[in-house]
């Protein structure tokens, strides 16, 4: 025999050997205690200051999530351009390095020349006071997406006369 089982026949006999009077204070007091019972599992609700504190919370961090992935991009355009810059500097570069060591473009000067679209600058210069060397800069200019400044690239080589002349 189960427990509740055990438990039903005690109080049935319970309710057998007790007044009318012992009894109908025992369903009042049951049903008051089922009262108090409905009550403590009524629905709750969040309350007003609840749901907008809730909703501040979201938005802020919706809002710095945004701005994470703005920086984020920002940093990646600036890189992209920085990159782009330096392709364009080494491109300058070997456009410079493939001219003849006394062509006129290689005299000591500063030129700003395009070539394939890519105008960029570059100077020559005697190096260390030797006529058989030339130090070349090239510069190209980027901008950085983070603070709209032009920013530049500068690559410097030291060429030298052929060793032969023919």
């Amino acid at each position: 025999m189960s427990t509740a089982a055990k438990q039903y026949r005690k109080l049935k006999e319970v309710n057998k050997n007790t007044s009318p009077e012992f009894q109908e204070n025992l369903i009042l007091d049951s049903s008051a205690l089922d009262f108090r019972h409905r009550k403590n599992t009524s629905k709750s609700a969040f309350t007003l200051i609840e749901v907008l504190i809730a909703m501040f919370i979201s938005v802020m961090a919706v809002s710095s999530t945004y701005m994470l992935l703005t920086y984020s991009r920002d940093i990646l355009r600036s890189s992209s351009n920085r990159i782009e810059a330096m392709n364009n500097a080494r491109t300058a570069m070997e456009y410079v390095r493939s001219l003849d060591f006394d062509s006129e473009k290689l005299d000591i000067n500063n030129y700003t020349p395009t070539v394939n679209g890519l105008t960029f600058w570059y100077n020559v210069a005697e190096y260390d006071g030797n006529d058989a060397l030339k130090q070349i800069t090239v510069r190209t200019d980027w901008t950085s997406e983070l603070s709209d400044a032009v920013r530049q690239v500068e690559l410097v080589t030291i060429i030298s006369a052929p060793l032969h002349s023919e």
